[in-house]
């Protein structure tokens, strides 16, 4: 999961984009680039499922938990969009400070 989030430099003369591999696959709006992944259907999701592996959550259970019970005590919604997803974690991350300090 780590090499995910590694920082590929800038390469002078390369048509490639530089940044986490992570946020370029998940949110490459957020770097200038368009989406390029396409639906499956879920027969197709079902038939490769078998042959995938799943990580757990990045964060310690705990931390999932709390995250989880601040957004229903807050009524905020599981983001659709890379930047939804970066104002929800600082949100969360504005909260969970607030409790902890």
């Amino acid at each position: 999961m780590k090499w995910n989030f590694h920082n590929i430099r800038p390469q002078r003369n390369q048509l490639r984009p530089s940044g986490k591999p992570w946020v370029n696959y998940n949110m490459p709006e957020t770097i200038g680039y368009a989406e390029q992944k396409i639906p499956l259907e879920m027969d197709v999701i079902e038939a490769i499922k078998p042959c995938c592996r799943f990580e757990p959550l990045p964060c310690d259970d705990d931390i999932a938990q709390v995250a989880t019970n601040i957004m229903g005590q807050n009524n905020w919604n599981h983001p659709t969009t890379p930047f939804e997803a970066l104002n929800l974690y600082s949100d969360l991350r504005r909260a969970i400070r607030n409790i902890i300090t």
